[in-house]
């Protein structure tokens, strides 16, 4: 059996060349402080997007650690948590992480700290 391929050389008008869009990690938010807040709107065009975080506790008291650090994130138009990134209570060592949200839109972020500083990037795919 032979088998042929027949493989274009020219071009014709209606061929175009695209070129292969690479997605590259862009900053859309960046946030530090102590304690509980939440972020403003910010807008995801591509999924996945990425989430890098990190928390310092403080110094133990009376050599017990107190604190709590967590981050949701949420959709503007839903009151429940769309995903959950980091849940972390009474730790003694500094945590940092990065985690992928699978969801492109509107969303923002709510932190709920205690006892510590914390710092978070969010970075789309453009």
């Amino acid at each position: 059996m032979i088998l042929v391929l027949a493989l274009g050389c020219g071009t014709s008008p209606e061929s175009t060349t695209q070129p292969i869009k690479t997605l590259q990690p862009v900053l859309v938010g960046s946030w530090s402080g102590q304690g509980t807040q939440n972020t403003e709107l910010i807008t995801i065009e591509s999924a996945p997007w990425q989430i890098t975080w990190s928390f310092s506790p403080n110094p133990p008291t009376f050599g017990v650690y107190a604190n709590y650090f967590s981050i949701t994130v949420q959709k503007p138009s839903d009151s429940s948590f769309m995903e959950l990134i980091g849940n972390f209570a009474n730790v003694s060592e500094p945590q940092t992480g990065k985690s992928f949200v699978h969801s492109s839109g509107q969303f923002y972020l709510s932190i709920s700290a205690l006892g510590g500083d914390w710092s978070i990037n969010a970075y789309d795919n453009r």
